[in-house]
Parts: C-alpha cells; structure tokens; sequence
C-alpha cells in the first residue's frame, strides 16, 4: 500500500499455471502455461469492514481490444481482488466489443509469491 499510494508504479506478474482455474464451476486440472502483468493504475482499495467486507481488499481491473485467433476482436478483461491474506482471485473474460457477452470466462486462485512457495502472483515496484 505504501507503493500504491507513491508515485512509483506497481507492476503485477502473474504466472498462471502456479493457480487453480475454474471454468463453468469446474476446477480444471492442466492450467495453461501462460505469464500475464499490467500495471496497478486504477485501482481501490477496502479497509476490513469498510463495504461488510471481512478481509481488507484491493481491486484493480483493467481491458484492451485484442485479435483472437478463435474470437476475433474481443476485448480482453482482468479483474484482480488481492486480499490482505496474499490471496489473489483473477477473473479473465474475452468480452464480445459490441454485445459485451463473454466468449469466455475463467476464474484464477492464486497467492502472492512470498519467496518460499510459488504462489502465482509477484508484485514489483518499477522506478
């Protein structure tokens, strides 16, 4: 918090197979081998109890018109909701640009990697 409330950017990499992935309420067993980041620019942040909320929270999402090869054009969506408990929850979309229908939806379970176990998400400070 005390980056994020610096004029020094905080940077998220997320390596998405070190997660658990849920797709249609299912947990699905070989998560892809893929490595994703954006930059913490817009973001919120909850104190514990501010919203009814029983963990503090910080969310941040962010969205860009890509070229699928299966899809086409769909706007790519993130969401992230990172937990005081290094719990991070991970909501990838593929948004239809003029309908905004999900083409496709997966949820992430992920921790913050704490250097001793990998949790899946790693926050950088960026000078």
């Amino acid at each position: 918090m005390d980056a994020l409330n610096s004029p020094a950017r905080v940077k998220v990499v997320v390596h998405y197979a070190e997660c658990r992935l849920v797709m249609d309420d299912e947990e699905v067993t070989r998560v892809p081998d893929a490595v994703g980041s954006l930059f913490l620019d817009t973001w919120e942040y909850f104190a514990k109890g501010a919203i009814r909320n029983e963990k503090a929270y910080l969310a941040a999402s962010t969205s860009v018109l890509i070229h699928h090869s299966r899809y086409g054009y769909v706007l790519n969506y993130a969401k992230f909701r990172i937990e005081e408990d290094g719990n991070v929850e991970i909501v990838a979309q593929y948004l239809d640009p003029k309908s905004y229908e999900a083409v496709m939806d997966e949820t992430f379970f992920c921790r913050i990697d704490d250097g001793k176990s990998h949790g899946g998400v790693n926050l950088f400070l960026d000078n």
